[in-house]
């Protein structure tokens, strides 16, 4: 029941940085007059409610078992 801005202040105040890579195109401002936010309810409400976690190579499993172990004390 936590919206997508709370867990990322929640997961930032841990010094985990998540990110929204997943935005839709009628976001972009190149098409803003092109598309109207009413007509992709379901792109709408993936998109408010997804993140992406960090995740990159050099990534120890201390650290993804850190970002885990944060999101269940958060989600807890």
């Amino acid at each position: 029941s936590m919206d997508r801005d709370k867990f990322f202040i929640k997961m930032k105040e841990n010094g985990i940085t998540c990110g929204v890579h997943c935005i839709p195109i009628y976001r972009f401002s190149y098409y803003k007059n092109d598309y109207n936010i009413k007509d992709f309810p379901i792109s709408e409400f993936l998109f408010k409610h997804s993140i992406s976690l960090p995740i990159y190579p050099s990534m120890t499993l201390n650290q993804i078992d850190y970002v885990i172990d944060t999101i269940k004390k958060i989600l807890k």
